[in-house]
């Protein structure tokens, strides 16, 4: 059994599925009975950029030859980022 609702199928709904075995003497079956709810999706959460308070307005401190690229990201949200050269870290950070 595939179910896929879609929005318009936002509701609950009993289903009943009953099973049987083929044996020709002595056949036996037995129906379930199960409840599905179909939830609307939640709203979509509108996207912000947390990152735009640490954005660098003033050109004379932008770096035009340090290059990055993600190397690795994980589901937890760990994100490897290998540069092009070394990076001067503060102290402290």
């Amino acid at each position: 059994m595939i179910f896929r609702p879609r929005i318009e199928h936002t509701g609950d709904y009993k289903v009943q599925v009953t099973v049987s075995d083929d044996n020709p003497t002595k056949k036996a079956q037995k129906t379930y009975t199960f409840y599905i709810t179909v939830k609307a999706p939640p709203p979509p959460v509108p996207l912000s950029n947390p990152l735009a308070q640490y954005e660098i307005k003033d050109e004379r401190y932008v770096n035009k030859e340090l290059r990055a690229k993600i190397k690795t990201n994980s589901v937890s949200g760990l994100v490897k980022v290998l540069f092009n050269r070394d990076v001067v870290v503060p102290y402290g950070y």
